[in-house]
């Protein structure tokens, strides 16, 4: 009879074998579990085991688009070009083993609006990538992983909503139509307020008011109003 280091991990074609002539018994095992297995054998007729192992070596498959994970650490990450989120990549084969040595590509459907890096992007020994990702630009990004070499593309699309930071009193503007008009009290100049976050993105839906350092000596109308859709507002 045989068993394995790794227990029930290995399958055995028979529970035993009985030896011929030569001494012999043949014993097939399988396995759907990568790894090394030790395998020893055991004299039932006189409940010996034997000194001698083998150590057998399962490898991984190939690559499967169904089984390999792409998974976002974060569904959700401020679009200010340094607030980063990572995408990891485990490449398995159809019975979920880790599968080492593949070169992995990740894009985004926003293409180079979003920065994509790594420090390396070969699957480790348990078939990991990491990349990681950063966006100045608001929007949702679904991603893409690919093995180009076979080729392969992976089912699972992960997507990271990049938004809104917080408001830069650097990046916004106050801007006029005209910096000299006549004070007649009718004719007009117009201001434009521009709001923008950290990452130079407009902010919506923000409400504005101005102020003169003349008082009430300027009519200003309307006296407050809301940024459109790309955070401007006069």
């Amino acid at each position: 009879a045989l068993g394995s280091s790794r227990g029930s991990q290995d399958i055995f074609g028979s529970v035993s074998a009985t030896t011929n002539a030569s001494g012999q018994a043949v014993i097939t095992v399988r396995s759907s579990v990568a790894g090394v297995a030790q395998i020893s054998a055991y004299n039932l007729s006189d409940s010996t085991t034997l000194t001698s192992t083998i150590n057998f070596t399962f490898t991984a498959g190939a690559a499967s688009a169904t089984t390999t994970t792409v998974v976002a650490s974060s569904l959700s990450v401020v679009a200010d070009g340094v607030t980063s989120d990572t995408v990891t990549v485990t490449v398995k084969d159809s019975f979920g083993n880790g599968v080492a040595d593949q070169v992995v590509s990740l894009s985004s459907d926003r293409g180079t609006t979003d920065t994509i890096t790594y420090v390396s992007n070969v699957s480790d020994s348990q078939g990991v990538v990491v990349f990681t990702v950063v966006s100045s630009t608001v929007g949702a990004s679904n991603y893409t992983a690919r093995i180009p070499a076979i080729p392969i593309t992976f089912t699972q699309k992960p997507v990271i909503n990049f938004t809104l930071g917080t408001l830069s009193v650097s990046l916004s503007t106050v801007q006029a139509s005209s910096a000299s008009v006549v004070a007649d009290g009718v004719t007009p100049v117009t201001i434009t307020v521009t709001l923008k976050d950290t990452g130079g993105n407009g902010m919506p839906s923000r409400l504005v008011s101005l102020a003169s350092s003349r008082g009430n000596k300027d009519v200003i109308t309307p006296a407050t109003a809301v940024t459109d859709s790309t955070g401007v507002v006069q």
